[in-house]
């Protein structure tokens, strides 16, 4: 299952809270195992200027946070910020018993593009 979102830059500063930022996903854990997840976020571009922290413009910034669901409420487990290119990247969770989790991605940029969040369980023993 996929999901994606496109930040969009608002000429309005009062719209900001209206920004596509994140994206959620929820997994179903059918027992010990491991949720896969893919995130991509643009890649930026300064038009040739490079950027105050001397990154060329390639930079992206992201968060990404996974929630255990205990007892109706959503559990912080696992987060993580990474800085880096608009490559790709793969995170595996362990994942001990069954349950459901909510993994979110968050596009820190603040630069305009479409982001995606890839999540898929694999039950232990299987390939």
């Amino acid at each position: 299952m996929s999901v994606s979102g496109y930040l969009l830059p608002f000429p309005d500063p009062g719209a900001a809270d209206m920004m596509s930022d994140h994206l959620e996903q929820v997994v179903q854990a059918n027992g010990p195992g491991k949720i896969i997840v893919t995130t991509s976020l643009p890649e930026t571009s300064t038009n040739g200027l490079e950027d105050p922290a001397g990154l060329g413009g390639r930079s992206t910034r992201k968060k990404l946070e996974f929630f255990r669901l205990e007892d109706s409420e959503w559990v912080f487990l696992y987060g993580t910020t990474v800085d880096g290119g608009s490559e790709p990247e793969k995170v595996i969770l362990d994942v001990q018993a069954a349950g459901t989790i909510r993994c979110k991605l968050t596009n820190m940029s603040g630069r305009e593009g479409q982001f995606s969040l890839e999540c898929s369980f694999e039950l232990r023993g299987q390939q």
